[in-house]
């Protein structure tokens, strides 16, 4: 699999996971089942894909695993150069709240379910918990099937104070769970 192309968006320093989950999902020759995607660290640098797990653990910013494969993002010593505009409050925009539950009619054309899951997430957690000044960050997506249109995300629980599940539906039908943390 070729390495991502990475950028920051919109005003992040740091590399988003929907980077990285879309470019994997993009270049499989296959429907993925049961994904595990997992974000390790926060990183700024350019990031390569490979089969192995790296010897230095200090380097791994991400795992996906799914029925056929396991892949490890890796970081390189280079520092990501390049940017693209990315505003979340446009990815949400068609999105409904209703108290723990946030409901997406459908994929927005110019993004992908990833965006719209994680930003989704995002934005109902902000929305749960406003009078709190947490800045949220994706942690992890266990998924089942990638859907191709609209689906919901019900906030939860809490675990140990500092992450926060969602779980995921698809005409009323659960087909994952979303993980954030807390920076």
């Amino acid at each position: 699999m070729r390495n991502p192309h990475c950028v920051f968006r919109g005003s992040r320093t740091y590399l988003h996971s929907t980077s990285l989950l879309n470019h994997i999902l993009s270049k499989l020759d296959y429907e993925p089942r049961d994904i595990d995607f997992v974000f390790h660290k926060e990183t700024a640098n350019l990031c390569k894909i490979e089969n192995q797990a790296p010897a230095d653990e200090s380097q791994l910013i991400a795992s996906y695993k799914d029925r056929k494969s396991r892949l490890y993002i890796v970081e390189c010593g280079d520092p990501i150069l390049e940017r693209t505009p990315y505003d979340e409050t446009v990815v949400v925009s068609d999105s409904t709240i209703d108290e723990n539950r946030i409901a997406f009619p459908g994929l927005k054309p110019a993004y992908t379910f990833c965006e719209c899951l994680i930003a989704g997430y995002k934005h109902l957690l902000e929305n749960i918990f406003p009078e709190q000044t947490r800045k949220y960050a994706f942690a992890r997506l266990r998924l089942a099937i990638v859907p191709d249109g609209g689906f919901e995300i019900a906030h939860s629980r809490i675990i140990a104070s500092k992450f926060y599940q969602g779980d995921i539906t698809v005409d009323g039908q659960g087909i994952g769970n979303i993980y954030f943390g807390i920076w």
